[in-house]
C-alpha cells in the first residue's frame, strides 16, 4: 500500500525551533531555517516513517535529488560520528586493560 505524507504524522513537531509556517517550508524556500527543518522532516520521514524520498518531495516542494542528497549526507554523518565514537570506545578499553596488566 502507497503511504501519503500529511503532515498528520508528527513531523511538524520536530522542527518548532526554526520558527518556520508549514506553508514556509512547503514554498520551496531557500532560506537556511527552511533548508534546515526540511532535512529534518525528510530524515524522519524517510528513515523513520518509511515514506519515499519522493513522496516527502513532492509534500516539501523540493525535487526528489534534494531530498535524497540530504538524507544520504546526514546519513554518513552519522555514520561517521558512530565510528568515531566506537573507535573511542576502542582505545579507552585497550587502555584500562594495559593499566591492568601493569598493575
Amino acid at each position: 500500500m502507497h503511504k501519503v505524507l500529511d503532515g498528520r504524522d508528527g513531523l511538524w513537531g520536530e522542527v518548532p525551533q526554526y520558527g518556520l509556517l508549514p506553508g514556509e517550508l512547503r514554498s520551496g524556500s531557500r532560506r537556511r531555517e527552511a533548508v534546515m527543518a526540511r532535512g529534518e522532516i525528510a530524515l524522519g520521514a524517510v528513515r523513520e516513517l518509511g515514506y519515499s524520498g519522493a513522496e516527502v518531495a513532492r509534500y516539501l516542494g523540493v525535487t526528489t535529488s534534494c531530498i535524497n542528497r540530504v538524507v544520504g549526507q546526514r546519513g554518513e554523518e552519522e555514520g561517521r560520528r558512530k565510528m568515531e565514537a566506537n573507535e573511542k570506545r576502542g582505545e579507552k578499553g585497550e587502555e584500562r586493560r594495559e593499566q591492568k596488566i601493569e598493575a
